[in-house]
């Protein structure tokens, strides 16, 4: 009988294949040892770096793929970081004690960060650190340079540079020991099309034999006979049809099977993805994080920069909308200037908090997106508005911003619903909005009281769960009473298994991540409203998350 095993997906799909475990193992040295520690370092970090400028040339790389690649290398060239290793050799560490050391010393400042894209840095760095050290240590990564069969790779984790080394033929699928859905190895993965599961401790309960990767369930099924392998070929030629039957939806507009149009965005974090709402056929970005375009600028951009990132975004869209967000940094050190150092920074100064406390920085972003507005069709959107008085804050400063420019062009104004208190209050905001988008990421975490970046409370913090199905049909009908558009823009509205819960509520709106688009376009064809408000019912009546999970994956064809 086949084995199962339970995992979290970080990127979707199905995937057959031949387990490769790779485990550290002792390298194989073309020089003596350098009995100098700090000069073996000192190679050690130049050859790294030299590395990874060599990676960057590569012609088939992104800029995304780039940035990640000189962002490692700029941290290895850093004098501070050779300091504080240099001094913890003094102490008596070894060479590769003291750089575990100070590189996780390093992640974990990341990690403590509120802002999830800088947290998630933090793991990026881990994971150098500890491949420097194995390096200095004398052992090897184990990562294949050729692969002969169809592989399901089983690692620790993987630094951006190994992921972009690794020979893509014939990986199917990647197990990994560390992981999270929104770090930067997640990106890549999902940007090649890897399906991929994170699984503690993988290589002491995996063994070399042939599985089936199932991250849309979240399951390695692992064969022990001929007939378990018939079976899971079987499986992913029927996965491979549905995969098809999706992708001839991808070229369609959006539409439910009953011919009502719904609009879907594209959730993005740079200019370069902004090709993507072409080339998935979305009807513009439901979602620009903005804050993202200033961590790639490494600084905070005056307006005339910050203007031409967002111009050289709304120049791809063919006049389709642009909804750009303000920024959404917390309590954290992630550029200059944001020296706040809180007890509970989940809780503490953050996105539009943030900007009231600091007007100057959101004027500044505020004009570059009024002068934009004078040319393409853009939308504002304020993220993490949980009173009255901080919508008002935010429209004085928007009207101060148009007085100076003199202009006053069509700039529709809508709140991210990310607190209880916004859905609470929503009413008392409703007649200066034009819309409102739902962000079911930190609409859970506040919802369940759970920091969606702990590992240890991921169990508390379901996307699909009856409290937060609960809450957002609350919300739906409130909206629908006060006319106020609403949209999606969470990991939710990517959840094929959400989405007739969401139709019943009536959405019509959602911005998405656009590798699932296919899928989500197929499943609205699906969907009908008398099948559809049926099953929201039921999901309203289920009172556990088990109950609802069974009620979806019965009911919603994949």
């Amino acid at each position: 009988m086949s084995k199962v095993f339970t995992a979290f997906a970080i990127s979707p799909g199905l995937a057959l294949g031949t387990l490769h475990l790779c485990r550290p193992g002792p390298q194989v040295r073309t020089a003596p040892l350098d009995s100098d520690p700090k000069r073996r370092v000192q190679a050690q970090l130049t050859k790294e770096c030299d590395a990874l400028a060599q990676l960057a040339q590569r012609p088939d790389l992104s800029e995304s793929q780039r940035a990640l690649l000189e962002a490692d290398r700029l941290l290895l060239e850093d004098p501070e970081l050779h300091d504080a290793i240099f001094e913890q050799i003094d102490g008596g560490m070894s060479a590769d004690e003291a750089c575990q050391r100070v590189f996780a010393d390093y992640a974990r400042q990341f990690e403590q960060l509120d802002d999830p894209h800088l947290a998630h840095r933090g793991r990026d760095i881990f994971c150098l650190g500890e491949r420097l050290a194995s390096r200095l240590s004398g052992m090897g990564h184990g990562l294949p340079e050729q692969l002969d069969e169809d592989t399901l790779l089983v690692v620790p984790d993987l630094t951006a540079a190994e992921f972009i080394r690794l020979p893509k033929t014939h990986l199917c699928g990647v197990v990994l020991e560390r992981g999270n859905v929104d770090d930067h190895l997640a990106i890549l993965l999902r940007s090649a099309g890897i399906p991929t599961l994170v699984m503690p401790d993988a290589l002491t309960r995996l063994s070399t034999q042939s599985g089936l990767l199932d991250a849309d369930k979240g399951q390695l099924t692992l064969a022990t006979n001929g007939e378990d392998l018939a079976l899971f070929r079987d499986t992913l030629a029927q996965w491979q049809q549905r995969r098809e039957k999706h992708l001839a939806c991808l070229a369609d507009p959006a539409a439910t099977a009953e011919g009502e149009p719904v609009w879907l965005g594209a959730n993005i974090g740079s200019v370069e993805e902004a090709e993507k709402v072409g080339q998935h056929h979305l009807d513009g970005i439901g979602l620009l994080r903005s804050e993202f375009l200033y961590m790639a600028e490494g600084d905070w951009p005056n307006e005339a920069r910050q203007y031409s990132l967002y111009r050289a975004i709304a120049q791809q869209l063919n006049g389709t909308p642009l909804v750009i967000r303000t920024f959404d940094f917390g309590a954290d050190k992630a550029l200059p200037g944001l020296n706040l150092i809180e007890a509970n920074p989940a809780l503490g100064q953050r996105a539009i908090r943030l900007g009231l406390a600091q007007p100057e920085r959101l004027k500044t972003q505020l004009a570059a997106i009024v002068r934009l507005a004078m040319e393409y069709p853009v939308k504002l959107l304020l993220p993490m508005i949980s009173l009255p008085e901080e919508l008002d804050g935010v429209l004085t400063l928007l009207d101060e911003v148009k007085v100076e420019l003199a202009m006053n062009p069509t700039l529709p104004v809508g709140i991210m619903v990310e607190t209880p208190a916004a859905v609470l209050m929503l009413d008392a905001m409703a007649a200066r909005l034009d819309f409102a988008s739902v962000g079911t990421n930190d609409l859970a975490q506040y919802c369940y009281a759970a920091d969606r970046n702990n590992a240890s409370v991921s169990p508390h913090y379901p996307q699909l769960s009856p409290a937060l199905i609960r809450l957002l049909h609350q919300l739906s009908r409130q909206a629908k009473a006060l006319d106020l558009p609403l949209s999606l823009c969470g990991e939710l509205a990517s959840e094929p298994r959400a989405l007739p819960l969401l139709l019943a509520m009536g959405l019509r709106s959602f911005s998405i991540t656009p590798v699932r688009t296919a899928e989500i376009k197929y499943q609205l064809r699906q969907y009908r409203q008398n099948d559809g408000k049926a099953l929201l019912a039921k999901a309203l009546a289920c009172t556990h998350k088990r109950d609802l999970l069974t009620l979806l994956n019965d009911c919603v064809s994949r």
